[in-house]
């Protein structure tokens, strides 16, 4: 009988590319609980799942051989290892360090110590913290704001697929007067409303759920004079004629979520809206794009 806490690690050891690390990591789906595909070093990948109950390995063998055959490669080494019960709130405090990036200091809710002076501070609750600042596409994001800021000033922003909230509460807590946060999913918008009510920004913040760039909570503010999306390429993609028509003339689009070699075609697709690529800003294997929409 499996313990309270307990689980399993299945891990398929791979030197990869992204893409393929995720076919593998999608083949775990029928054996385990939670799948990721995973960065060993910059651009090289492998795969894991994680499972409550011990999963069958020879079942697991098979499929990831049923893969690697389809995509012409050697079978990986599969392997399972058991995973003594784990204080999962504590581990996750332990990892999540402060992000200090530009002049934004993202800390976690379980921190103490006294802040640094002449920043931007935002407090994110650790045990719900994905999308704090220390993936590639969310710093390039808090970068390309804090850059921005140096230039102008921003009175309405838009932040789709806002996660944790992130990047609305940066750019308000640096003085932007208002902001609109949207997200897909219902469980971000519930901890992206909680971040912001933590940091006092729910009177600057409206937060919802929208199914797209156009839903009626972000259409009531439209246009935007600065939007982020931080999703990813293929949404980004399909999302190219609505989410241009939320910039206002002059504004600023900066978008995210897409590896390196899918930044030139996602940029064509907003190009062909008449907007124009002002920088590019590299972080490991993501790229984020910002462009303008002239005006």
């Amino acid at each position: 009988m499996t313990k309270p806490g307990e689980s399993w690690v299945v891990m398929i050891h791979l030197e990869t590319d992204h893409v393929t690390a995720e076919a593998f990591a999608l083949a775990l789906a029928e054996f385990t609980d939670a799948q990721m595909e995973f960065e060993i070093r910059e651009d090289v990948w492998a795969a894991k799942g994680y499972a409550a109950e011990k999963p069958d390995l020879s079942g697991i063998e098979t499929v990831v051989a049923i893969v690697a055959a389809g995509l012409n490669m050697d079978t990986p080494e599969v392997t399972l290892e058991h995973l003594n019960p784990i204080d999962w709130v504590a581990r996750v405090y332990e990892g999540f360090k402060p992000i200090h990036l530009g002049r934004f200091y993202i800390y976690g809710s379980h921190l103490t110590d006294p802040l640094p002076a002449s920043i931007f501070p935002l407090e994110i609750n650790a045990a719900t913290a994905f999308g704090t600042g220390d993936h590639g596409s969310t710093s390039g994001c808090l970068l390309a704001l804090d850059d921005l800021l140096k230039r102008r000033r921003f009175r309405k922003v838009l932040d789709v697929g806002t996660g944790t909230g992130v990047l609305a509460m940066a750019a308000v807590r640096a003085g932007c007067p208002m902001a609109v946060a949207t997200d897909i999913d219902r469980q971000a918008v519930a901890v992206a409303k909680e971040n912001i009510r933590q940091n006092r920004l729910q009177h600057r913040i409206s937060t919802g759920w929208s199914n797209g760039p156009s839903g009626g909570l972000i259409a009531g503010q439209s246009p935007y004079d600065l939007v982020f999306a931080n999703i990813l390429a293929r949404p980004l993609e399909r999302m190219s004629r609505d989410l241009a028509r939320q910039v206002a003339p002059g504004g600023y689009l900066v978008l995210a979520g897409l590896l390196n070699r899918q930044a030139a075609r996602v940029n064509a697709a907003y190009r062909r809206q008449g907007m124009v690529l002002q920088r590019k800003i590299a972080r490991g294997i993501w790229t984020t794009l910002v462009i303008r929409r002239p005006g």
